[in-house]
């Protein structure tokens, strides 16, 4: 892979299956560096186990910490989507790793952002209020009528989290990143998939026949 990094004196380590917070990829390897645990003794007593291990991602070359049950940086949460314009998926990557790292209300004020970057590249404009972009989205038909609720959702908790004291809440964040996922892969991927798809069965076509003329 151009530019993937590389690590010298690299060690074997027991394989480890795990969501690259990096590129974002369920990966698996066996590369990395490992420290023995201190305070472990016992490998079958001590929960986080005899070692420490730093795994190396097999795609992106980008390094994690596993310590037990533990990750760091955290896992990002929610479904990676394809051909995303770099800004766009900039917020997206950002609010699936505020969620797997906990951080809810920054998820939420996020997922706002990225919805207000959508409409303004659907033709909304510069400077409008959440609500006339979400509005936009409506009457452009990008949100269908059974998806405004959910926005409208988005609306109140991001609301809450710059003016209320209550915390949002996990499940609130979550099902945030699903929606956005979900309308990200309407908007962008399904698009650009079938886009692909249409120049890669036109290139297969033959040819017509040249018409013989009898003149």
């Amino acid at each position: 892979m151009s530019g993937r990094i590389t690590w010298k004196n690299t060690q074997n380590i027991n394989a480890h299956d795990f969501s690259c917070s990096y590129c974002g990829r369920e990966v698996s390897t066996d590369c990395g560096f490992f420290a023995d645990n201190p305070d472990a003794s016992h490998a079958f007593t001590h929960p986080l186990g005899p070692h420490f291990f730093i795994a190396i991602c097999p795609r992106c070359g980008n390094p994690t910490y596993l310590k037990g049950p533990y990750q760091i940086p955290a896992a990002p949460f929610g479904d990676g989507v394809d051909h995303l314009p770099p800004d766009v998926a900039a917020l997206y990557q950002e609010a699936r790793s505020s969620v797997g790292a906990g951080n809810y209300a920054a998820a939420t004020m996020v997922g706002r952002k990225l919805l207000m970057n959508v409409a303004a590249a659907k033709g909304a404009g510069t400077g409008k209020t959440f609500q006339a972009y979400v509005d936009h989205l409506a009457t452009t038909h990008i949100i269908t009528p059974d998806m405004e609720p959910w926005v409208d959702e988005i609306r109140k908790i991001g609301n809450e989290a710059n003016h209320e004291i209550a915390l949002t809440t996990r499940e609130q964040a979550e099902d945030l990143v699903i929606f956005l996922g979900m309308l990200l892969k309407i908007v962008y991927e399904y698009p650009a998939r079938h886009h692909v798809a249409v120049q890669a069965r036109t290139a297969t076509e033959s040819p017509a026949e040249p018409e013989i003329s009898t003149s």
